[in-house]
């Protein structure tokens, strides 16, 4: 799969963060699928650590900005395990966890639904596709 080099914030709260104010971070960081790490464990039996082990090893998005650093909720299925297709998505931005929120956060025109519903649907594949084909000069 062709990777994408994304335009979104590091994946690191100390990083130098010249494309966005600190109140639009803060603002993003805010949203109300984000939550914390303890809030995210919760949700999947789990402890802080594990979710901070999984984020610092690709397999789950993170927004790190603002010294915080949040977890979306839709990521976790209904057996309290993070979809696969998450650290597949990540890679494909090349590691940017702002830019593979943003895009299963937006409406993907290709498949006529939310990024995050179509991954609960199980199109996680297609959601891939979109992501190559993007990548290839489609756009939608």
């Amino acid at each position: 799969m062709t990777r994408l080099k994304g335009t979104g914030l590091p994946p690191c709260c100390n990083a130098s963060l010249s494309e966005a104010t600190p109140a639009q971070i803060a603002a993003s960081l805010d949203h109300p699928h984000l939550v914390s790490a303890q809030q995210l464990a919760a949700l999947m039996g789990a402890t802080a650590d594990f979710v901070e082990q999984l984020y610092s090893q690709g397999r789950i998005n993170g927004l790190c900005g603002d010294r915080r650093l949040k977890f979306p909720t839709w990521q976790i299925g209904p057996g309290g395990n993070p979809y696969g297709a998450i650290s597949k998505i990540i890679k494909a931005f090349n590691g940017d966890h702002w830019t593979a929120w943003q895009f299963l956060e937006g409406q993907v025109g290709e498949l006529g639904e939310i990024g995050y519903r179509a991954l609960a649907r199980g199109r996680s594949r297609d959601l891939l596709r979109v992501i190559e084909a993007r990548a290839g000069g489609s756009f939608s």
